[in-house]
């Protein structure tokens, strides 16, 4: 409870319908199968949003016996959030009426004291924060007219709802409107959830049951989390939601991109707080040749990569090795960019984990630079070719981004040690080859030394700085050894270690170190 009322991050969802028929099958899914979605995306909420205020914007259940058991676990795990209700977590087999259901959930849910429900009238007060929802139905008005309701007698609410009418929806929908609009006048920042859009989507006079024409106020002081229409990530200024719908009817692996994210800003700008490690270091994936003979078409693979990464990244090197300052700067103004959406201090994240990403290795080299985090040559390459997303305004392409590997790794170590021999305001990073003759066998492959324009590193030169440094480390924990072989030498095994602390307490001991003689841009 502490974390989530300092930090005030949201996570939403809607249209979970963990029982409902899939769109693509004639048959429905069994109780068991509707169990395990639900725990997967329970666990998923543990996992991921433990400092979050949980939004669950309606339709998880086509059952409101089932969707109070739903609401009841959430509150026996400590979620911290709201929910309002989906026109389909009504359905009593025609049994009750929408105000018997509503009322219903008031009781069972009153003692609640982590996931709470909103409905007309019902406002909680998290720090700054106001909180308000209801189901908010529609209007049946389409260009500010009303659609001939008989259309809507083929509904499924009319079996599945006691005394189903379009007359009762259009007055729990004013009723709404009007306590809404009362809020939106008087509070200064708002949640506002709401299954039914507040704004028209529609195209033609049926689709008024999915959204219509309101008198919601249109301002800028609230973020309205809608659902409903299963659209995915569908929007209009600040109205946003984030569905799963029927296509999830057998998806069993929830992720944090299946949320909408609000952030407040101040996390995203200036000194920058990641929310989680699940990003950056997922882009490591190990791809170590145990057997040279048996892995023979990987080591080919391997070798025909040479330097093309570096190469890639030779702008980036360059701009961490002579003006760090200035290239973290341009990738938070880049960054910047993509945070258009930001009502009541807050920012919409469209795709939290990619951006986390490059928040997480803008944060470890800003970390580097001040001396405050220990030079790891993995995770520092890793940070600058993520950052360099950022920097050449290609964040979208993170996605179609081969991971990166331990041959990776030493091949950029390599070109590191080039530069900070050479100094790099004397290289041109843009022109690296690979050596024809000299090489290092590292993990069964042989890996060729950079020439970078036109200058090379001996074999003695780059094992003294392997074995000075000590900074290749390709296994998990303390006393691994990696196998380094010179060309035509015995194998020399070099005992891995962290980063010696002395070798801390200046910039010039710290990642720009390896990357000149001088402390550029600083």
């Amino acid at each position: 409870m502490d974390n989530v009322e300092k930090n005030y991050k949201i996570a939403f969802i809607s249209d979970l319908h963990f029982d409902n028929i899939s769109e693509n099958t004639d048959n429905g899914i069994s109780f068991l199968e509707a169990e395990e979605k639900k725990a997967e995306f329970i666990a998923c909420l543990k996992r991921y949003f433990n400092d979050y205020i949980v939004c669950i914007v309606g339709d998880c259940y086509s059952n409101y016996k089932e969707m109070l058991n739903f609401i009841e676990e959430l509150e026996q795990n400590k979620i911290y959030g709201f929910f309002v209700l989906g026109n389909h977590d009504y359905w009593s087999n025609g049994q009750k009426t929408y105000m018997e259901i509503i009322q219903f959930f008031k009781e069972k849910t009153n003692h609640f004291s982590y996931f709470r429900f909103l409905c007309t009238g019902k406002s909680y007060k998290v720090g700054e924060l106001c909180f308000i929802g209801d189901t908010g139905w529609t209007s049946f008005k389409r260009d500010r007219k009303e659609v001939n309701k008989q259309e809507f007698n083929r509904l499924p609410e009319n079996v599945f709802v006691k005394d189903f009418s379009c007359e009762k929806i259009i007055e729990m929908h004013n009723a709404w409107i009007e306590y809404a609009n009362q809020m939106i006048c008087k509070e200064k920042k708002l949640i506002i959830l709401t299954h039914f859009p507040m704004v028209d989507f529609t195209e033609t006079a049926y689709d008024c049951w999915w959204s219509s024409k309101t008198r919601f106020k249109i301002k800028k002081n609230y973020w309205n989390l809608f659902g409903h229409t299963h659209n995915k990530k569908q929007k209009r200024n600040n109205c946003v939601s984030s569905q799963q719908g029927y296509d999830g009817n057998n998806y069993v692996s929830y992720g944090i991109d299946d949320f909408g994210i609000l952030c407040p800003k101040k996390l995203l700008t200036g000194t920058i707080i990641s929310c989680k490690d699940y990003g950056l270091m997922e882009l490591y994936k190990s791809k170590k040749i145990l057997n040279e003979e048996i892995s023979k078409s990987e080591v080919k693979k391997i070798k025909q990569r040479g330097y093309r990464r570096c190469r890639a990244n030779a702008d980036i090197l360059d701009n961490l090795a002579n003006n760090p300052i200035k290239y973290i700067e341009r990738c938070k103004r880049i960054l910047a960019s993509y945070e258009k959406d930001t009502y009541i201090g807050y920012q919409l994240l469209n795709n939290v984990k990619l951006l986390d990403r490059i928040y997480q290795a803008l944060f470890y080299l800003e970390r580097c630079l001040c001396g405050a985090e220990k030079f790891d040559v993995k995770k520092f390459i890793i940070s600058a070719v993520v950052s360099g997303y950022a920097y050449h305004d290609a964040i979208g392409y993170i996605g179609w981004m081969r991971p990166i590997d331990e041959y990776d790794i030493v091949r950029f170590y390599f070109v590191l040690l080039t530069v900070k021999k050479y100094s790099s305001d004397e290289l041109w990073l843009g022109k690296i080859q690979r050596h024809a003759s000299r090489y290092i066998n590292f993990e069964n492959v042989d890996i060729y030394l950079p020439v970078v324009d036109g200058k090379c590193l001996s074999v003695d030169e780059i094992i003294d700085c392997i074995e000075k440094d000590q900074m290749i480390e390709v296994k998990n924990g303390i006393g691994k050894t990696s196998r380094i072989q010179r060309k035509g030498n015995n194998i020399e095994t070099i005992r891995t270690s962290s980063y010696s602390d002395s070798k801390l307490r200046t910039l010039k001991a710290d990642i720009y170190s390896y990357l000149q003689e001088n402390q550029g841009g600083a």
